[in-house]
């Protein structure tokens, strides 16, 4: 799922994406809970940063048409990008 978050914001000239592109490359046995919940782990970590953006949402299968959605830029300089990552306890080489 973050793959395809990522992917679609590569291909944006501004590192922008929004679920409404994205959303169709989400495979369908992710649940949709899980969607809400990787997005924020991504904000959390800087990989993600809302532009103070909104858009309206197209999904109308989620029951969300025509509300607003933010507008996140893909950070590539995030430090969880940039540090080695690690068995849990163990220090990087």
């Amino acid at each position: 799922m973050t793959a395809v978050i990522v992917d679609d914001a590569l291909r944006d000239p501004f590192r922008e994406t929004t679920a409404n592109r994205w959303r169709a490359g989400i495979p369908s046995w992710v649940a949709p809970q899980m969607v809400g919940v990787t997005v924020r782990r991504m904000v959390s970590l800087d990989v993600l940063v809302p532009t103070g953006r909104y858009v309206r949402s197209d999904d109308t299968k989620g029951r969300n048409g025509g509300k607003l959605m933010r507008v996140y830029a893909l950070n590539l300089a995030a430090p969880a990008l940039l540090h080695p990552r690690t068995a849990a306890g163990q220090p990087a080489a």
